[in-house]
């Protein structure tokens, strides 16, 4: 178990960057996205990390040319690529649904708050102004969800954007983290000395389910539709699995001896990153039962997030720089995204 989780950390903190800054808690109207030069942390290497991708749009973390941590877009209908909002301070997690991108950013105190650019009215602005640090924000369509730290364990909460609604999902003395959202069903993993738990709930209704229940270890649950999937620990090595939330049967996305990383599912597709520090990304198209590897290369590849059919991931080059890699399922192109 130690050695899975020093691991699971190393390979985390490949893409971990750390710095202090400031941030404005008033609203901000900026022209459209900044054009800014891509920086990299020195003249050979270059480290782009935790993309996210919606329709047209992807996004992702790269130091700037202040070296601090920065959220980049890329629109790939017009080619445009661009520093999301300019800041002094360190920028993390971003998320995208349509044209609203959300992330973490650090403030003059040292306190991580969860901000949102509309990219179509350039307004900028924080989700929910809090003196408690906010994580991992995700966003589907007018909600967002994210993790809120109180000092001694995590709560998730959400933001209809629409009615203006900020309130916690649930009420729990558990530790919450890794939120996950689509549409009105929101999933995330709820932590106690004792067990661990995938809890899932329906935004409309009010109804909670429990996915899993297990002492093992429960990290980054992604829902897409009524399909939930996961990675687990266990006394061997680290699995994806899968539920669907219209039945009870619980199953192994793709059984092997491999270590298993940070699944991501969209429809019937799910990927993840397979082995160790020198893991690849592989997909499963579900429906059909067939798993094959995503992009064959020698070279380290992380961080898969699928939408549609655009799957992302990060990946390293010869010369040890990490750039945002994207393939199309419909034409079967990949392309280095910037």
């Amino acid at each position: 178990m130690h050695r899975k989780i020093i691991l699971l950390t190393a390979i985390l903190c490949l893409f971990c960057f750390i710095g202090a800054g400031t941030a404005s808690a008033a609203t901000v109207q900026t022209n459209h996205t900044v054009v800014t030069k891509l920086n990299t942390t020195s003249a050979t290497t270059v480290n782009q990390n935790s993309p996210t991708v919606s329709g047209s749009r992807i996004v992702w973390v790269q130091k700037d040319s202040h070296n601090n941590s920065a959220i980049y877009e890329k629109n790939i209908a017009s080619g445009f690529v661009g520093k999301v909002y300019s800041s002094n301070y360190d920028q993390y997690a971003p998320s995208i649904s349509g044209t609203r991108i959300v992330w973490e950013q650090l403030s003059s105190k040292g306190i991580s708050n969860i901000y949102m650019k509309n990219v179509l009215s350039g307004l900028v602005s924080i989700v929910h102004a809090s003196t408690q640090n906010q994580y991992d924000p995700k966003i589907s369509g007018t909600r967002i969800v994210w993790s809120q730290y109180d000092g001694t364990k995590g709560a998730i909460y959400e933001k209809n954007i629409a009615s203006g609604y900020v309130g916690k999902l649930k009420v729990s003395s558990a530790d919450q983290y890794n939120p996950s959202i689509d549409g009105t069903r929101v999933v995330w993993v709820e932590s106690t000395k004792t067990a661990n738990t995938i809890v899932e709930k329906n935004i409309l209704t009010g109804t909670f389910s429990q996915l899993v229940l297990t002492k093992y270890g429960l990290y980054y649950p992604s829902i897409s539709g009524t399909k939930v999937v996961w990675q687990q620990d266990s006394d061997a090595n680290f699995l994806i699995y899968i539920k669907d939330l219209n039945n009870a049967t619980i199953s192994k996305v793709y059984p092997s001896n491999d270590e298993q990383w940070t699944p991501s599912i969209s429809g019937n597709k799910v990927v993840w990153q397979q082995g160790g520090l020198d893991g690849i990304v592989y997909m499963k198209n579900i429906d059909t039962g067939v798993t094959s590897k995503v992009y064959s290369s020698n070279q380290v590849q992380f961080n898969p997030i699928i939408s549609g059919n655009t799957i992302v991931w990060s990946q390293e080059n010869t010369a040890g720089s990490f750039y945002i890699y994207r393939k199309d399922l419909v034409t079967g192109k990949v392309s280095k995204v910037a």
